[in-house]
């Protein structure tokens, strides 16, 4: 069986992909990157029989133990706040471990922005601008690699309205029951639910000839804002709804405040998502998509801790 590295397993890509994996009839070796390897969820997923390494993303020997010997290797970052070359210089430091120990095939989890920063406005100097930026390079880093390579863009994460994520992504709408937001009732939001997001990630492990040298953009469905709070009220059993700033409140705080900028980037999500492609591609792969409600009733218990709580 294939050996896969993980360079983040306990956090939501991770973690999806190696349940996945692990939940298939002959789970291939996993080996992953884990900071506190004490944790609950990463003491979880040693007992199902992956190898923890404990390092962070800036610690080569830790990284180069897990990529050698792997016949895949997953990354996904997240920002570093305090120091934006963080990402890069690990991609780097995984793609070189790669070529020295003959890595057949690197995935990257990207963004469907990349490519797009001066059509949706959005200043490179920015927060959301040096996000951005930050995701183009590592896809570059790759490209360039000389490695064969699959680049994952995922859509807007469903699991974004649930707790731990909704605590910033939807700030105040547990507590309130109102989210003040730069989009509007009628934006459409192509979405992706968590199991998605492992299976096509474990996919593109797998598949490394028939994925090799792609970067696809993904996700289940798409729904307008007014769709989605009408599934999230009924979901969570009490009105949920958005309330949209103006555009001079927009104006006035989207640079020091990521959340607003990415808000306002995302009313154009959907002309960078083709779903109908993403469907017609799992379809052949033998996956369903997962709706929103499907999601949240997968995820019962966090929609009523986030949304029980008045």
């Amino acid at each position: 069986m294939p050996t896969f590295f993980l360079n983040n397993i306990t956090g939501l890509q991770g973690s999806a992909t190696a349940r996945y994996l692990l939940d298939q009839p002959t789970p291939p070796t996993i080996v992953a990157l884990c900071r506190d390897p004490t944790s609950p969820k990463a003491q979880a997923f040693q007992k199902q029989g992956v190898t923890l390494i404990k390092g962070d993303w800036d610690n080569a020997a830790a990284i180069e133990e897990g990529v050698k010997g792997s016949d895949a290797v997953f990354m996904n970052f997240m920002p570093d706040f305090n120091d934006w070359s963080a990402n890069l210089r690990s991609a780097n430091t995984t793609l070189a471990h790669c070529k020295t120990h003959a890595v057949p095939h690197v995935v990257l989890s990207s963004g469907v922005y990349v490519d797009n920063l001066a059509a949706l406005g959005v200043q490179q100097d920015s927060m959301l601008g040096k996000i951005l930026t930050t995701k183009a390079d590592l896809e570059k880093a790759v490209k360039e690699s000389g490695l064969n390579y699959t680049i994952l863009r995922p859509a807007n994460f469903m699991a974004n309205y649930i707790d731990p994520f909704a605590q910033r992504q939807v700030l105040g709408l547990a507590e309130t029951g109102v989210w003040k937001t730069a989009l509007r009732e009628d934006d459409k939001l192509p979405l992706i639910s968590t199991q998605t997001i492992g299976r096509v990630a474990a996919r593109a492990l797998q598949e490394p000839v028939s994925l090799g040298q792609k970067t696809l953009t993904y996700a289940d469905e798409t729904l307008t804002l007014k769709e989605m709070f009408a599934v999230l009220s009924s979901k969570a059993g009490r009105e949920l709804r958005m309330e949209s700033l103006s555009e001079e409140e927009v104006e006035a705080t989207k640079a020091s405040n990521p959340f607003v900028a990415g808000q306002q980037a995302m009313r154009n999500m959907a002309q960078l998502v083709n779903v109908d492609k993403a469907r017609k591609r799992m379809a052949e792969w033998g996956m369903e998509p997962v709706s929103f409600e499907e999601y949240l009733d997968s995820e019962a218990e966090g929609v009523k801790a986030t949304y029980g709580r008045q």
